[in-house]
């Protein structure tokens, strides 16, 4: 994928207004670019050559939690999108690093993240990174080193996150220093897709399949979260990154395009009985019709339905 604009994609409501803000956030270029086959899978031919494809993919779904309500179709989402990575575009499995369930704990999540940075990973510097994330998301209360009442904290859940564990959600500002940590080593092709809400109803009880879990069934983040993690991440870097400040959608980073299943107050859900997110299973519609050598990230969200956000 070729767009190397940081740009916070939601797809759900009104597509073309969607798209009217994406094109205004990328000036009508980066959303102009092709997600070209080259670049997302390598030359792929049918010749039976041996080169293989340059891409490189870190998948995680998470259907069983410790926290609270468990979800039933974010395995199958991660299992499909990979199996399109295999199957449709011809990576190998060594070039995808899949997390499900219990593997998905915050400290296996960390480190599959700090593993794409690796000089050692046969990762080429800007060979395109994918990083897919099917699960719960939340919205929890800034760390007490942070300005008091605050804005709220976008996050992951991982496996194991709950209140008995005492194991916190990843905040963005976690996530954000490790794909800047990323690109710093291997370059700007990187997007991430996240088919997670961060924001719901209000309600501590949110509608069937709803990608989102409440703060109240979560622990609060500590002071100073991730400390070692964050400097170990920007060690090294020539750029002056306040740590505290990044977001996934930080308009002043370009290192990584993200495509969200939703936006702020809009929840993301999955169809219990087909076992799908429809954020999810449309995208991969999408890529399967039409083909990455004929889309570019507008064109892919022009051609989104519109997906149910709200119930």
């Amino acid at each position: 994928m070729t767009c190397k604009a940081n740009i916070p994609v939601t797809i759900g409501g009104d597509p073309m207004a969607i798209v009217q803000g994406l094109f205004k956030k990328t000036g009508g270029r980066s959303s102009e670019k092709p997600i070209k086959r080259s670049q997302m899978a390598g030359s792929v031919t049918n010749t039976g050559a041996k080169s293989k494809p340059p891409l490189h993919a870190l998948v995680i779904g998470i259907n069983k939690y410790k926290a609270s309500s468990n979800l039933v179709a974010a395995v199958p989402d991660a299992l499909a999108f990979k199996a399109y990575l295999t199957d449709d575009l011809s990576v190998p499995e060594k070039q995808i690093a899949v997390l499900l369930d219990e593997q998905a704990k915050r400290a296996n999540i960390i480190k599959a993240f700090q593993r794409l940075a690796r000089p050692d990973n046969g990762i080429k510097r800007d060979d395109p990174i994918v990083i897919y994330y099917a699960g719960h998301g939340s919205e929890i209360d800034p760390p007490p080193d942070r300005a008091a009442n605050g804005p709220l904290v976008q996050c992951i859940i991982p496996q194991d996150a709950s209140k008995d564990t005492e194991v916190v959600p990843i905040p963005d500002f976690t996530i954000a220093t490790l794909v800047h940590q990323i690109a710093r080593e291997k370059g700007n092709n990187i997007t991430l897709i996240f088919d997670c809400c961060h924001s719901a109803s209000g309600s501590r009880c949110n509608p069937e399949g709803a990608r989102f879990i409440d703060k109240a069934y979560l622990p609060k983040l500590p002071h100073s979260p991730d400390k070692e993690v964050i400097q170990d991440a920007l060690m090294g870097s020539r750029d002056v990154i306040n740590p505290s400040l990044l977001r996934l959608s930080f308009d002043g980073m370009d290192s990584h395009v993200l495509l969200a299943a939703c936006g702020h107050g809009e929840i993301a859900f999955e169809d219990r009985v087909e076992k799908y997110g429809y954020f999810s299973n449309e995208l991969l519609k999408i890529l399967r019709s039409v083909g990455v050598g004929a889309l570019t990230y507008k064109g892919c969200i022009q051609r989104m339905s519109a997906l149910q956000t709200a119930r």
